[in-house]
This record gives C-alpha cells, structure tokens and sequence, in this order.
C-alpha cells in the first residue's frame, strides 16, 4: 500500500481514497480473521502514511470506527474522524446510518455520499427516512449534516439487470449539499 501511496503523490494527486478499509464489519470476509482492533491500526497506519506524505486521505465508509468512544474504537483511542481528513460514504441514506457522519461535520470536514440506484432527483431528495427522533427528507438531512451527496441511477460495480452500467463510469443524476 505504501508504494500505491507514493505513486499517487508523485503523480500529483493531493488525496487518497483507500477502499475496503472496514474488512472486520463485513461478514463475507469473516473468515480472513480482521478484528476491529486490528482495521483501526491499520487504518490509523493509512492516515499517518498519508499525512507524511503530504497528503490528504478520506475514510471510506468504516462508520463504526468514526466517534470517540465508537463502538469498534479500541478503548483510549480517538475516533478516526480526528485522524482522516475526509468521509466517502456509500448509501448512508439507504442504510440509514448518516447520523455516524457527524463527528466530521463538528470538525468541519467534508462528508460526501454516493447513493445508487435513484430512478427521480426530486423525488429522492424529498423521501422522509427515519432519522433520530422521527422522520426527515434525505435534502433535510443532507443540509443539517452539511453532506456533499451525488446520486446515480445506476449500481456500483455494475449489475447484468441494468445493462451493466456502473454508476461511477457515468455523471451523477444529480448532485445536492453543501459543495
């Protein structure tokens, strides 16, 4: 990873992205044996590489992991959204785990939210999901929370039932928040 890394900054990208960087919350990949304590080190890792590189790096997903005190936070550590710069999200809305975000929002680091899938912009922005206490629209949620959202009509990765259009190779449906 640290060649990937060093390859992107003499490139002359001034951010990473690493994927996947919630191995242990996945339970297809139970069998590799990756404890939360262990993706935190790593990921802490990531973030630090990064950092003396001059670079910017943004978590991606790994909401379990974001708030002091998190519930896959090893006990007397930081949250990482103290240690990344940035979140990617995919499907917070769908998920209804947006909420996790937040700890980026109080630092002032940006949050954005890929969501796939969205047949209708508006109608997509004005669905009511559960959030906290009751019910708000995703554009009222994406404002309180300060999100950057980008939504596609179609799959990530593709899917044989859409054509196999993968939702990153085309130009979001639309794009909403705080930019």
């Amino acid at each position: 990873m640290q060649g990937h890394m060093t390859e992107a900054a003499s490139i002359g990208c001034d951010a990473l992205e690493p994927d996947n960087i919630d191995i242990y919350a996945q339970e297809e990949l139970a069998d590799l044996g990756i404890t939360s304590e262990m993706q935190y080190a790593y990921n802490t890792w990531l973030a630090e590489a990064a950092h003396e590189m001059n670079q910017k790096i943004y978590l991606k997903n790994d909401l379990d992991q974001i708030a002091d005190g998190g519930e896959e936070v090893p006990e007397g550590e930081r949250g990482l959204a103290y240690i990344f710069d940035g979140l990617i999200n995919e499907s917070c809305f769908t998920y209804t785990e947006c909420e996790k975000a937040s700890p980026f929002r109080d630092q002032g680091k940006p949050i954005f939210v890929r969501e796939y899938n969205v047949a209708d912009c508006t109608a997509f922005r004005r669905k009511q999901i559960e959030y906290k206490t009751g019910y708000k629209s995703i554009q009222q949620i994406a404002n309180e929370l300060h999100l950057n959202v980008s939504a596609s009509r179609y799959e990530n990765g593709g899917n044989p039932d859409t054509g196999g259009r993968d939702a990153n190779a085309y130009a979001p449906l639309c794009t909403f928040g705080t930019w």
